[in-house]
């Protein structure tokens, strides 16, 4: 239980060995702190990326934090480049409309394969799978690197499970040997494929992005490693949010005939059946509200920040510059002051309008806030629904029990991880998949 509500408390402080670690539990406070981003960064984090998880050298470590905060004016290589990310991913941009394009079409066909066979599955490696591949074809072009080399998707996930130990410092080379190993073969696999120009290839929202870096004087090494440290981004969150959205719909009989009486009557039969997500949003409640809810239970990332000077919150509680500060997500989520009694329970109604009674639903800050709200929360939420949908649509996923159908069993969430991102599952799922019972037909979902 955090100390937050064993005692509480709206914030509280952790003493670690040179620096202060303040833990906000309000929203109102956290409402303040992403506010106060002149005073509040977050620029000193995506440094420490480049540095421990990117292993950028030198030379490069001195591009990157060249007007870091903007002190000049808006250039250098990190006000340039969350620029290109915030309007490059803004609803309506057309590099989000080709990105949201290719990858829903990747899913969909991933859809239709599968559909096609009667197989057994575990259902979290098979999602995961789905969205590497679905990504990288998406990102960066079909000639992605680990279409030449099989060997790197492994090698990434591997890479990710070591990056909290990366982060942190703590003698990664002795702590996880294998990820460090993973990383480096990663890095090698992105730098043959900028040494061969293959992201010539690539959509052209990661051509800017490469540009911008060897604009600003990054190596072509430097850039594969940024990347690597990109694909965390892109592929961590929304592979467990997809897998936790489809099991707890899968795993609950009723909830999931309801979603199908919301999707079926959007579907528009040309030839395939076709379906947009913009469709699903506006018709789909319930979707959207299991998928708030999903998010509410497991997308509980800490939203950390540098104090770079003296800061007051609340008119009363003082950061102390150096200090560093994090929005308690996982606290906030799980308030029963905020949310009711039932907080602790999946409520797959609670962020729909029956159940307010006329008020908003409380805010989740799976995305954070303030100018460092996930630029990418526009293009995670389209293909989590977009894949999703696909399959509540087109899928039967059941155990077979001698012969009976019987609901997908959620497996239990790894709550022991420290909150950096979203929660694992533990262990896996073997189900059976099957194309559903009167459905033909291949499904093709659009933005």
């Amino acid at each position: 239980m955090e100390p937050s509500q064993k005692h509480n408390l709206s914030i509280y402080t952790v003493p670690t060995f040179n620096k202060k670690l303040y833990f906000v539990c309000s929203p109102p406070l956290a409402a303040q702190v992403h506010r106060a981003s002149k005073t509040l960064s977050f620029n000193p984090m995506l440094s420490e990326t480049c540095r421990r998880l990117a292993q950028f050298d030198s030379h490069s470590m001195e591009i990157i934090e060249t007007n870091m905060e903007k002190e000049n004016g808006n250039w250098g290589a990190i006000p340039v480049m969350l620029e290109h990310f915030s309007k490059g991913l803004a609803v309506g941009a057309p590099n989000l409309l080709e990105l949201t394009s290719t990858v829903l079409s990747e899913c969909s066909n991933r859809v239709n394969q599968v559909s096609e066979l009667n197989s057994e599955i575990y259902l979290f490696e098979w999602i995961r799978r789905s969205f590497t591949i679905a990504n990288l074809r998406t990102y960066y072009g079909p000639n992605h690197f680990m279409a030449t080399d099989p060997e790197l998707e492994p090698a990434f996930w591997e890479f990710q499970s070591g990056v909290l130990v990366m982060m942190s410092n703590f003698f990664p080379s002795l702590v996880v040997p294998k990820a460090v190993a993973a990383r480096e073969k990663l890095f090698k696999g992105l730098t043959r494929y900028f040494e061969q120009n293959r992201q010539e290839q690539a959509s052209d929202f990661i051509k800017k992005r490469y540009k911008v870096h060897r604009d600003h004087g990054l190596s072509v090494e430097m850039c594969a490693r940024s990347d690597a440290a990109f694909l965390i981004g892109i592929l961590v969150n929304a592979t467990p949010t997809v897998f936790w959205l489809v099991a707890n719909i899968f795993s609950r009989s009723t909830l999931l005939e309801e979603i199908r009486a919301e999707l079926d009557p959007l579907i528009e039969d040309v030839g395939v059946r076709k379906i947009s997500v913009e469709s699903v949003q506006k018709n789909c409640p319930l979707l959207l509200s299991t998928y708030r809810e999903t998010l509410r239970h497991v997308g509980i990332p800490n939203s950390t920040r540098l104090v770079l000077k003296d800061t007051v919150i609340g008119d009363r509680y003082l950061l102390k510059k150096g200090s560093v500060v994090q929005v308690a997500t996982g606290a906030i989520h799980a308030d029963k002051s905020i949310w009711g009694p039932d907080a602790a329970e999946f409520n797959p109604r609670r962020f729909m309008a029956s159940e307010q009674k006329g008020k908003a639903a409380p805010s989740i800050f799976t995305w954070g806030g303030g100018v460092t709200l996930c630029p990418g929360r526009h293009y995670a939420m389209t293909e989590i629904l977009g894949l999703t949908a696909a399959m509540v649509l087109s899928l039967d996923l059941f155990v077979d029990e001698e012969g009976k159908r019987l609901p997908i069993t959620r497996p239990p969430q790894d709550d022991d991880m420290y909150p950096a991102g979203v929660t694992m599952p533990v262990g896996d799922v073997r189900v059976r998949m099957v194309r559903r019972d009167g459905v033909s037909g291949r499904i093709a979902v659009e933005p």
